[in-house]
């Protein structure tokens, strides 16, 4: 009786055991294999961040913005994102600093995007330098969905001859409208500001320095002593 009490305890304790030992194992492959989808959203989604300054970029050579919109979805849609519009903040000597700001809060659709995306890079004389890069996620549905702010940087020269640099921050929500699965196709179906600086200038603050302007007041002069 002994024997089969304590056949009994043993069995079930290996059974548990194994029960165990593959539940560990099935979870552990559950979490590998969400990692996976992690690592492989954030990596199209840098790639697509890449791909749309590059199509920044092209716009410069053919003045064609539809690169741009394509990243776009036809679904967009931006409730109280309102018009974005630089003002100018302060002026030290020829360097002048905007702000971009969003005036007031009316709805966007794709067609007012558009619009807005034109008249930007009307202004522009030419393109020297675009970067585009993932600032933070803030929520992600891997392979599905991601809410994220990413960090703009455009240098370039604008319509009147200044060289400028513009430094924006936008929050995209993205989603994956790929058919099949396993494909990626990402839209921007929302976007909205988070903050944004142009800095601009004649650059001719660098070529001929004013000490004054830099709030240097000393004078060289000669000591009369060295000539007595």
């Amino acid at each position: 009786m002994k024997l089969k009490v304590w056949g009994g305890t043993a069995l079930g304790v290996v059974l548990l055991i194994t029960g165990t030992l593959f539940y560990g194992l099935h979870v552990l492959e559950e979490q590998e294999a969400e990692h996976a989808r992690f690592f492989e959203t954030g990596k199209v989604i840098n790639q697509l961040l890449t791909d749309y300054a590059g199509a920044i970029k092209h716009v410069d050579e053919n003045k064609d913005i539809s690169g741009v919109t394509d990243f776009y979805s036809s679904d967009y849609m931006a409730p109280e994102r309102g018009r974005w519009e630089l003002k100018k903040d302060v002026s030290i000597s020829d360097v002048s600093s905007f702000k971009l700001i969003a005036d007031g809060a009316t709805d966007y659709n794709r067609g007012d995007l558009n619009t807005e995306l034109q008249q930007y890079f009307n202004s522009l004389e030419s393109i020297k330098r675009v970067k585009c890069k993932i600032d933070m996620i803030e929520e992600i549905e891997p392979e599905r969905a991601v809410t994220l702010r990413i960090k703009y940087i455009l240098d370039g020269v604008d319509q009147n001859g200044l060289a400028f640099q513009d430094r924006f921050f936008y929050r995209w929500w993205l989603v994956n409208e790929g058919g099949a699965a396993g494909a990626f196709d990402w839209k921007v179906v929302r976007d909205q500001l988070v903050e944004g600086v142009r800095t601009s200038g004649t650059r001719e603050g660098f070529a001929s320095v004013n000490p004054m302007n830099l709030g240097i007041d000393f004078t060289h002069a000669r000591d009369p002593d060295l000539d007595a």
